[in-house]
C-alpha cells in the first residue's frame, strides 16, 4: 500500500507539470494529422469487376468466361494455377538442375584435356616452351576446333550459376560463396579464350595460353559441385500436395471439384439472370466470381507454400538463409498463410469479406473500420506517450539527483526500493491514463468517419492456430502488446538516470536507444541472430498474424526461431532484469 501511496503522490506531482500541456497538445495535433492523413492500402481480395455500366449479365459472364487477357478471367486462374502445378511436377519428374550444371562443368573439362588430334595442355607447353611457326600452328588448330565449344559451355555454367537466384526450382542446397566461387572459375575460363589467335602476338598468346593452363584443373571445383546436397521430396508428398490443392480444386467438366461446383454457381446465375442490366445482379454475380478467384488464390498458395516447406528439410530458418533460392525463406511466415488458407478451404470461405488481424496502413476488411484507423493513429501517438513517458522517467530519478532534492525524498520513512518502485508504478499509471484517452480518441473519430460495426477478426496465433476474435478483442490486446512495450523503454530510462547523474546525457541515451529499437525493426530483416536482441520481442501483437515488416514502417519482424513464448519470457525477463539492477543501484547510489 505504501508504493501505491507513493505512486499516487508521484503522478500527481506528474499531472502538474507544464510539460504535461505540451504532451496534450502534440496529442491533440497527432490525432488530428492522423485523421487527415490515413489513407490504408485496400486488400488484394476485393470483388472483382466485370462488365461494363451498360452491359447485361450475360456478357460481363462472357468476359470472364471466355477472355484470355482480362484480370482475373477464368483463363487466367486456370494459367496460374496450372503454372504452380507445372513446377512442383516439374521438380519431380525432371531432369536434376544439379546433374546439368555437373554435366557443363565436366564437358568444359573434358574440352580443356582434349584437343582435336593432341592435348591442349601438350600443344600449349609446346608452344610455351618454343614458340616456334609449327607450334603456334598446331596451337591455332586445336584451339580452333575447341575454343568455341569451351568459351560456349563455360559461359553456360557461368550464366546458370549467375541466374540461381531467379530459379523456382533450385533442387540441391548450395551456399551462395559456393557458387560464386563456381561462377568466377568459368567466367575467367571463358574470357581466357581467344576469339581469333591468328591477330594475336607470341607474347599474347603465351599469356592466354597460361591463363587457360591455370584452367586445366577443374577437379576440385567439380568435387564442389558433386558434393551439393540434393533436395530431395518424397513422390508420396509431392502426389499428396498436388492431389489436394491442384487435382480437387482445379476446373474440369463434369467433375465434383471445388472450381467446377463454383463455376456452375456462376453459370446458373448468369442463365437465370443473363438479360438483366441490373447493378444488383451484375454485383451479385461478381461476389460470385470473387470467390472462383480466391478459391484459385487460396490453392495456389497452399499447393506452392507446402510444396516450400517440404523444400525446407529438417533445417532450420537460419541455416537455410545461406542457401541459394532461400534468402527470403521465412518458415513462421509459410506455416502461418498454411494454416489461414487451409481454414479458409476447410470452411470455404472464399468470399473475402472476413477481416484479418490490425495493421498500420494496411485494412484488415474490404472496407474501412473504426478500429482499422484507431490502430494507425495509436501506433504514431504512441510513439509521443513513449517519448514524455521516457522524458519524465528520467526526470523523477536523475533530474531529482541533480537539482538535490532527492535528498528530501530520502528523508521519507521509505526504503529505496519502495521509492522508486513507486516512480515505477507512477509512469505506468501516467501512461495508462493517457493511452486510454487516445484510444477512446481514436475510436471516436474512427467510428466517425467509418461508422460502427461489430466484426470478428480471423487470426493466426504463433503461425499454428487460427482464433476468430471481436473487433475490440483485438484492439485491447495491441493496448496491452503496446503497453508492454513502453513499459520496457521506461525501465531501460529508470535505469539509465539511476547510472548517470546527467539527466541530460540519461535522456539523450534513453532516446537514443528507443529510436535505434525503432529503426531496428523497420529495416532488420528477420534473420536469426535478431532473437539475441531485446527489440526484436517488444511486439507481441505481430504473434496473432499478418503484421510483417512488409505490410508497415511501424510493424516489427518475426524472428527466427522466436514464437509468442519465447517472446513474451524473453521481454519480461528483460523487464524484470532492468528492472532489478535499477533497484540495486539505485540503494547504493550516493545521494549526499
Amino acid at each position: 500500500m505504501k508504493i501505491f501511496r507513493l505512486a499516487n503522490a508521484e503522478l500527481g506531482k506528474l499531472l502538474h507539470r507544464p510539460a504535461i500541456y505540451i504532451m496534450t497538445a502534440f496529442l491533440a495535433l497527432a490525432l488530428v494529422i492522423t485523421a487527415f492523413t490515413f489513407n490504408p492500402q485496400s486488400k488484394s481480395d476485393n470483388l472483382t469487376n466485370f462488365g461494363t455500366p451498360t452491359g447485361s449479365v450475360s456478357e460481363a459472364f462472357a468476359i470472364f468466361n471466355s477472355s484470355t487477357t482480362a484480370t482475373d478471367s477464368k483463363h487466367q486462374l486456370e494459367t496460374a494455377l496450372n503454372s504452380v502445378y507445372q513446377d512442383i511436377q516439374a521438380f519431380s519428374t525432371s531432369e536434376s538442375e544439379h546433374q546439368n550444371l555437373l554435366d557443363s562443368a565436366k564437358s568444359v573439362n573434358a574440352l580443356l584435356t582434349t584437343g582435336n588430334a593432341n592435348s591442349l595442355p601438350e600443344i600449349l607447353y609446346a608452344f610455351i616452351n618454343s614458340p616456334t611457326t609449327t607450334n603456334r600452328t598446331a596451337l591455332n588448330n586445336v584451339l580452333e576446333a575447341t575454343n568455341e565449344s569451351i568459351r560456349n559451355q563455360a559461359l553456360r555454367v557461368y550464366n546458370y550459376c549467375a541466374g540461381l537466384s531467379h530459379l523456382n526450382n533450385i533442387d540441391y542446397y548450395a551456399t551462395t560463396s559456393e557458387i560464386n566461387e563456381i561462377e568466377t572459375v568459368f567466367l575467367n575460363l571463358a574470357s581466357a579464350i581467344p576469339v581469333n589467335i591468328e591477330t594475336l602476338s607470341n607474347e599474347q598468346i603465351v599469356e592466354t595460353s597460361e591463363n587457360l593452363r591455370t584452367s586445366f584443373n577443374l577437379s576440385p571445383t567439380i568435387s564442389k559441385i558433386e558434393g551439393f546436397k540434393k533436395i530431395t521430396i518424397p513422390s508420396e508428398t509431392i502426389t499428396k500436395i498436388t492431389t489436394d490443392y491442384y487435382d480437387n480444386i482445379k476446373y474440369q467438366e463434369g467433375s465434383d471439384t471445388l472450381l467446377t461446383n463454383l463455376f456452375e454457381k456462376i453459370e446458373n446465375f448468369a442463365h437465370i439472370n443473363g438479360a438483366s442490366t441490373e447493378k444488383a445482379d451484375k454485383t451479385e454475380l461478381n461476389k460470385l466470381i470473387t470467390e472462383y478467384k480466391n478459391a484459385t488464390y487460396i490453392a495456389i498458395s497452399l499447393m506452392q507454400n507446402s510444396f516450400n516447406l517440404e523444400k525446407a528439410g529438417d533445417y532450420s530458418n537460419a541455416e537455410l538463409k545461406k542457401y541459394i533460392g532461400f534468402s527470403n525463406y521465412n518458415l513462421y511466415n509459410i506455416n502461418e498463410q498454411i494454416t489461414l488458407n487451409q481454414h479458409l478451404l476447410d470452411k470455404e470461405m472464399f468470399h473475402g469479406e472476413y477481416r484479418t488481424n490490425l495493421n498500420f496502413g494496411v485494412l484488415s476488411g474490404a472496407e474501412p473500420s473504426a478500429y482499422d484507423f484507431a490502430f494507425y493513429a495509436v501506433q504514431i501517438l504512441g510513439i509521443i506517450i513513449a517519448i514524455f513517458c521516457m522524458f519524465f522517467a528520467v526526470s523523477i530519478t536523475s533530474g531529482e539527483f541533480q537539482n538535490g532534492t532527492i535528498k528530501m525524498v530520502a528523508t521519507r520513512p521509505y526504503t529505496r526500493r519502495k521509492l522508486i518502485s513507486g516512480k515505477h508504478l507512477a509512469c505506468y499509471q501516467f501512461m495508462g491514463i493517457f493511452l486510454l484517452f487516445v484510444s477512446i480518441a481514436s475510436l471516436a473519430i474512427g467510428i466517425a468517419m467509418n461508422g460502427f460495426t461489430f466484426t470478428s477478426h480471423i487470426l493466426v496465433f504463433n503461425a499454428d492456430t487460427v482464433l476468430t476474435l471481436p473487433d475490440f478483442v483485438v484492439f485491447l490486446i495491441y493496448l496491452a502488446s503496446l503497453a508492454l512495450n513502453i513499459i520496457f523503454y521506461i525501465s531501460i530510462a529508470f535505469l539509465l538516470s539511476t547510472i548517470f547523474r546527467s539527466s541530460t546525457f540519461a535522456l539523450f541515451a534513453t532516446f537514443l536507444i528507443y529510436f535505434f529499437g525503432v529503426l531496428f525493426n523497420a529495416i532488420a530483416s528477420a534473420s536469426s541472430w535478431l532473437i539475441y536482441t531485446p527489440f526484436a520481442h517488444l511486439d507481441l501483437f505481430k504473434y496473432l498474424g499478418n503484421a510483417s515488416a512488409s505490410n508497415g514502417f511501424l510493424a516489427i519482424n518475426i524472428t527466427t526461431g522466436a514464437n509468442f513464448v519465447v517472446s513474451t519470457l524473453v521481454l519480461l525477463g528483460i523487464i524484470f532484469a532492468v528492472q532489478t539492477a535499477t533497484k540495486i543501484i539505485f540503494n547504493k547510489r550516493d545521494i549526499a
